[in-house]
């Protein structure tokens, strides 16, 4: 699941100065097994990190914490 900000359109431009906040669900992951329990923990923490941060970059209207 990821939190995406967009900015507020239509009536809500008018009443709000906050971003709208929306949950998107991807897809389910399967997580890839490792060598070792750190090994795995690591890679699938970093795969998923990858995954939610190149969504959000591609579907919010806010990049970088602006």
């Amino acid at each position: 699941m990821v939190f995406v900000f967009k900015k507020p359109k239509g009536l809500f431009k008018l009443l709000k100065k906050k971003p709208c906040v929306h949950l998107h669900i991807l897809e389910p992951y399967t997580l890839v097994q490792k060598e070792t329990k750190y090994e795995t923990l690591s890679y699938n923490t970093d795969v998923l990190y990858e995954m939610m941060k190149s969504y959000f970059n591609a579907n919010s209207d806010y990049l970088g914490g602006d």
